[in-house]
């Protein structure tokens, strides 16, 4: 029916077996101008006859049988779909053609093949959404960087990667934002699927369809973690040299005043002493406030100069044989009156036995610390007391100065530690010093292999730690296991006559079992009178325990009235060694040496061995 034929808005003809047009539709003949009945077939392509090799008819096409191609060889330069079918026309086998152009349809899928591998190729990671926000598709990128396979999340809120860094309500302002058909650009930290976090810059934005209507969601994220690590190295690096130009500026006017204040002092009372009415009281007093401020200008210079050769790394490690228990007595000693003088006090509790005393380690380098550690407490501490400790933990020695100064803000509490800091650094802070005595001190602790630490709450005070490595000292290894040997193979001569001064009764039994060994007679004395009595009356005593804190008359004076008769016999003070100064009092006394209490037996013997050798 021809009239039938004209409403279908293909093109149609039908040929014969010589390929001759039977018959073509006048939207056909429109299309391919010049085409009608009569002329080839092959007439409609721009090639002529480069089709017809392939062409259904010459291969044999059957009736009702139907074949399709794609063509673009056909004149006008567009893309056909071509169906083929066999016939019968006027009594003889024929094909009717139909070409159905589709060349914007081809146009459109080539668009969607490009854009599709656009996306899949893509460097950067694709996620694409319904328009609930449901993951329906990941490009490749996306699969091998955050470990998901599609379906792992397909279905799912993009919310799966949240690191919990980002608040749902941050989320929900970006959905929000894209509905409203905005590109949405932002920072996320997220997770792979395996936990580990990463930075990633995101671009959003959703998809409409021919009505304006969202469909889909495009999300778009590279990772970002490198460039975000360099710029928070780089924020840092600004903030540390900001943080150096204002130590700097700070250091520079504190050096200033550290060094012009003690100038002052010095230029302005020399020039005072040469007033001729000066009595000679306030020349004394001139002369002492010059020596103070050369002293205090000395320090820092002292300090300056010491850090300086620490950052050139010209400061060594000389490594000695070291009584450590001497060396605490010594600074104890020596800031004892410069504590009272405060109206505080300083304590000593020293709980290395005589063989932990010793250890090979740098002794002034040691010296150096705790000396900038007492120094300090003493100028942060007002009142109350100073103590001064060591014990033995381990393969390592722990010393510390607990003070109850103005103690340290916990945010401040590393920064003392760093070179030319001080807990306060305005110009109104109250305390004189450069703020080097902490800072050498870490390095020197570090350098023998220890470490430095505190602990402090503002307005409590503070306790510093430091830590040195136990090495044996050669020397007490060298005597000790020989003493070991007169004890274990009970070798000692049994002809020693000695007086217990003690007290205590647990004490007095606990000597008694120690050396009982070796003696042929035990006298005890519960005073020191008593002591002094029984010295009187056995002038051929070998060896004197003495206790220095006993009723009546102490250890000291006991002591000193024993020396007035007796220059010989050997006194062994037993002292609770620093709490009150006791080993100086006792050796300035007469005591021939100390002992600390808790008394350890090996210790104990050592001393003896040392002071008897004719007798053990």
């Amino acid at each position: 029916n021809e009239s039938l034929i004209r409403t279908i808005p293909f093109g149609i003809n039908i040929v014969d077996e010589e390929g001759n047009i039977l018959f073509i539709s006048e939207n056909l003949r429109t299309t391919f101008d010049g085409s009608d009945i009569g002329k080839k077939c092959w007439s409609l392509y721009k090639d002529n006859k480069e089709q017809c090799t392939g062409c259904p008819l010459h291969k044999g096409i059957t009736i009702g049988e139907t074949e399709y191609y794609v063509t673009d060889d056909v004149m006008g330069g567009k893309t056909y779909q071509i169906s083929h079918t066999g016939m019968m026309f006027q009594g003889k086998l024929s094909m009717l053609e139909i070409f159905q152009d589709i060349t914007d349809r081809k146009k459109s899928e080539l668009k969607i093949k490009t854009l599709g591998a656009v996306v899949e190729q893509s460097p950067s990671m694709t996620v694409i959404t319904d328009q609930n926000g449901k993951i329906e598709y990941i490009n490749s990128v996306f699969n091998t960087f955050m470990q998901y396979s599609l379906a792992d999340i397909v279905g799912k809120d993009p919310w799966i990667f949240n690191l919990k860094r980002h608040t749902p309500e941050s989320y929900k302002a970006m959905w929000d934002s894209l509905r409203q058909g905005d590109v949405w650009k932002t920072e996320f930290q997220n997770r792979k699927k395996d936990g580990t976090p990463y930075w990633e810059e995101v671009t959003a934005f959703a998809l409409k369809d021919d009505h304006g209507n969202i469909c889909n969601y495009i999300i778009i994220t590279n990772d970002n973690t490198e460039r975000k690590r360099l710029l928070d190295e780089l924020i840092l690096a600004k903030e540390h040299a900001e943080e150096s130009d204002r130590l700097k500026s700070a250091f520079l006017c504190n050096m200033s005043h550290e060094i012009r204040t003690p100038m002052n002092g010095i230029l302005g009372f020399a020039d005072l002493l040469k007033e001729q009415e000066l009595s000679g009281e306030q020349k004394a007093s001139y002369i002492e406030i010059i020596k103070k401020s050369g002293a205090r200008m000395l320090n820092v210079i002292n300090d300056i100069i010491e850090i300086s050769k620490i950052e050139a790394g010209l400061v060594k490690v000389n490594t000695e044989e070291s009584n450590i228990s001497e060396q605490l007595e010594f600074i104890y000693s020596f800031f004892k009156l410069e504590v009272e003088a405060k109206g505080m006090k300083i304590v000593l509790r020293n709980m290395l036995s005589f063989r932990d005393s010793h250890l090979m380690t740098d002794r002034e380098k040691l010296y150096a610390i705790l000396t900038n550690l007492v120094k300090n407490a003493i100028k942060f501490t007002r009142m109350g007391s100073i103590e001064l400790g060591c014990a033995r933990k381990g393969d390592f020695i722990e010393f510390y100065l607990r003070d109850t100064g103005v103690g340290i803000l916990f945010e401040q509490q590393q920064l003392i530690f760093e070179r030319f800091r001080q807990a306060s650094e305005s110009l109104a802070r109250e305390y004189e010093g450069a703020g080097l005595g902490l800072a050498i001190s870490k390095e020197y602790v570090e350098m023998l292999g220890g470490r430095i630490w505190l602990e402090s709450e503002l307005g409590r005070g503070s306790v510093f730690y430091f830590t040195l490595p136990y090495i044996k000292s050669k020397v007490v290894d060298a005597i000790l296991p020989d003493v070991t040997s007169h004890l274990s193979n009970d070798h000692f001569v049994n002809d020693l006559l000695v007086l217990i001064a003690e007290d205590d009764s647990i004490s007095d039994r606990l000597l008694c079992e120690l050396i009982q060994p070796f003696c042929f007679k035990i006298l005890e004395a519960k005073t020191g009178y008593e002591a002094v009595e029984a010295c009187k009356n056995n002038p051929d005593i070998d060896l004197i325990l003495m206790d220095i804190l006993m009723p009546e008359m102490n250890g000291y004076d006991a002591i000193r009235e024993i020396r007035k008769f007796n220059k010989d016999v050997i006194i062994i003070a037993q002292t609770a060694y620093g709490l009150l100064g006791d080993r100086r009092k006792a050796m300035e006394a007469g005591s021939n040496d100390y002992i600390p209490k808790p008394i350890s037996k090996d210790e104990l013997m050592t001393i003896l061995k040392m002071h008897l050798k004719t007798s053990i």
